[in-house]
């Protein structure tokens, strides 16, 4: 969970510093929750493809981005847990340059997913037959 706070105050430090938004908030949950997604699905579909030679539908795909949307703002919105995570300032350890790393890293191999991802199924796939 801590990393999740981490996540989000990095996030929020970037849609209200960087790219300013009207909405900080909402564009940190759905960007925060499509980047889980994408691990959560990646996974989900490293998993099937090496054991079943079987590649995940899309709608499936996009339905645990929805499920992590709702999670998201319930946690975050409703349990009040923004505003304290903005107030505590969460880091690893006494770093923000680790932090901000941990986070780059995250995104950087989350999105990742979206463009190697195809590849690797289609690797995988080839040799299941």
């Amino acid at each position: 969970m801590r990393l999740l706070k981490i996540l989000y105050f990095y996030y929020y430090q970037f849609y209200t510093r960087v790219i300013p938004d009207v909405h900080p908030h909402a564009t940190v949950i759905f960007a925060l929750s499509f980047t889980e997604s994408l691990w959560v699905n990646g996974f989900v579909e490293m998993i099937t493809l090496n054991t079943l030679c079987y590649k995940i539908d899309k709608w499936l795909m996009l339905g645990v981005l929805l499920l992590i949307i709702i999670l998201n703002y319930i946690y975050y919105n409703k349990m009040h847990s923004a505003e304290d995570i903005i107030n505590k300032r969460p880091k690893i350890g006494n770093s923000n340059l680790l932090s901000v790393l941990v986070v780059a890293v995250f995104t950087i191999v989350g999105v990742s997913w979206l463009f190697w991802g195809s590849f690797y199924s289609r690797s995988v796939l080839e040799n299941c037959y």
